[in-house]
């Protein structure tokens, strides 16, 4: 699949080799501010305005989403705007302008501890073991994979191997510091390099109007493609994961003040929007290049640039797509391994457990994660599937309890929020393990499909339908939850660094 070691020049291999090195130099230096697990985790609540914008958008719109977006509009063309972006864009907006506020008072460090907070050590245990699942950066890697493959023809493990490993020395060593100093600098690589194959790939194409028209007909139409209505409305659910993003509340726990975590996060809004754009237009570019489903949907992107761009520049967009998706392996990581360090370790199994003690054991538990993701990688078809069942499990476990806590106007209590994120959790990985083991591939749209028969009729159970299944098993139990148990004073806990134990 890979263009392979051909394309590779001296100049490309330099400004890819000065690049890794400067990540890993930045971890070291950084690594002298660390004192404590909050430095560690949080840089000492201490992040600027430009930091926390570029860590954001770094972190979150890294590899996978420049991989899959654009692999999803080449295969459906402009209807995947309509059925991804706008929920995204609503979630992100009620989440600055709604929650971060109530969540910057309580002065905790991680999603699980909010949970923790409210409702106490069951719902923490399911917050923490949805976050770590969420945050595996298993289609990272992939995308790292995919990259060096198309590259320079390497097996997808060893680019996945190599590109990890890089990052991993980094995070070990600076934590939130080396991730967010790095992320500055990955996030201007990442877009530099983007926006310079773009114009370059329309001139050679023969410009905008001869592009649109080597497109087929439904690509260009908002309501063609291939996608079911049922099929969107999963894409639209998964915008609702902005609400319960670990990465998001760990940045915003690590502004400086709640001005700071404000407008970071509308920064991220709007460059989120153009970054849209871009995307798009890579997608009916490669489409035009390569009609008709030559190349699979994830190696779209990449595949499509480095067919354009001369040696150098190729260099430099490879390091901006090295940059994108690392930014985004440093973070998740980084929280995976405080989610179990951290909230469940000494949260829940030993509270009395030091700042230390817990600083030694996030570094074992990044080892860990990283181990286990690469592992996992082997097992997902596409990037965008795994993209699709992490954000089930943490939506259907962590959303209900969050909403919950801040805006149910009448009675909860403990059991409620447990319940909720027990159910959530179960109901998910039930799903989507029964649909991975009875159902088969299906090719071309590298997914696994279950069929069944209900009142002797054939149904077919994608498994990016999970959320269809948990999330209102989750919203019952909540409600159900709700009847028992001693009701909690949401009021009287949502006061700063009073965590529930």
């Amino acid at each position: 699949m890979g263009i392979g070691t051909s394309t590779a020049h001296i100049v490309d291999w330099i400004i890819i080799a000065i690049y890794l090195a400067g990540m890993v130099y930045v971890g070291a230096v950084w690594s002298k501010r660390i004192d404590d697990f909050e430095d560690y985790m949080l840089a000492g609540r201490m992040m600027t305005l430009p930091l926390l914008v570029g860590t954001l958008m770094a972190s979150y719109f890294g590899g996978v989403y420049m991989y899959a977006d654009a692999g999803f509009f080449y295969a459906e063309g402009l209807i995947a705007q309509i059925a991804y972006y706008p929920p995204y864009d609503f979630a992100a907006i009620f989440l600055v302008f709604f929650l971060v506020a109530r969540l910057r008072i309580l002065g905790d460090l991680t999603l699980p501890d909010v949970l923790g907070r409210f409702y106490g050590n069951v719902a923490r245990f399911f917050a923490a073991l949805s976050s770590i699942f969420y945050c595996l950066p298993i289609p990272h890697l992939m995308a790292l994979g995919v990259t060096f493959d198309v590259w320079l023809g390497w097996p997808m493990w060893l680019g996945a191997l190599v590109g990890g490993l890089v990052v991993l020395a980094y995070t070990l060593m600076g934590g939130l510091w080396a991730v967010a100093v790095t992320d500055m600098v990955q996030f201007t690589v990442m877009w530099l390099g983007m926006i310079v194959a773009l114009p370059i790939a329309l001139y050679k194409m023969g410009g905008w109007s001869h592009i649109l028209a080597m497109n087929p007909e439904w690509h260009l139409d908002p309501s063609g493609g291939s996608l079911s209505w049922v099929i969107m409305a999963v894409y639209a659910t998964m915008g609702l994961t902005v609400i319960v993003e670990p990465v998001f509340y760990q940045r915003f726990f690590a502004a400086r003040d709640h001005k700071t975590a404000v407008r970071g996060f509308v920064a991220l809004i709007t460059i989120w929007i153009l970054i849209d754009k871009v995307l798009v237009a890579f997608g009916l570019v490669g489409w035009a290049a390569f009609p008709g489903f030559q190349i699979k949907q994830d190696y779209a992107l990449i595949t499509t640039v480095l067919t354009f761009l001369p040696y150098g520049l190729q260099g430099l967009f490879l390091a901006g797509a090295l940059a994108a998706i690392m930014s985004t392996i440093d973070s998740y990581l980084l929280v995976s391994a405080a989610n179990l360090s951290h909230d469940i370790v000494r949260k829940i199994f030993r509270p009395t457990m030091s700042d230390k003690s817990v600083l030694k054991l996030t570094k074992w538990c990044l080892v860990g994660m990283f181990v286990v993701s690469f592992f996992m990688m082997f097992v997902f078809p596409r990037i965008l599937l795994v993209e699709v069942l992490k954000c089930a499990v943490l939506t259907s476990v962590c959303l209900i309890p969050i909403l919950g806590a801040f805006f149910w106007p009448f009675r909860k209590s403990m059991v409620g929020g447990a319940m909720a994120a027990l159910v959530g959790f179960v109901s998910a990985c039930v799903y989507i393990f029964l649909v991975f083991a009875k159902g088969s591939l299906l090719e071309g749209w590298d997914t696994y499909i279950w069929t069944v028969q209900v009142f002797g009729a054939e149904v077919n159970l994608w498994a990016e339908m999970a959320i269809y299944f948990s999330f209102p098993l989750a919203l019952l139990a909540y409600l159900i939850g709700n009847m028992f148990g001693k009701p909690i004073d949401t009021k009287a806990l949502a006061q700063r660094k009073e965590v529930a134990s």
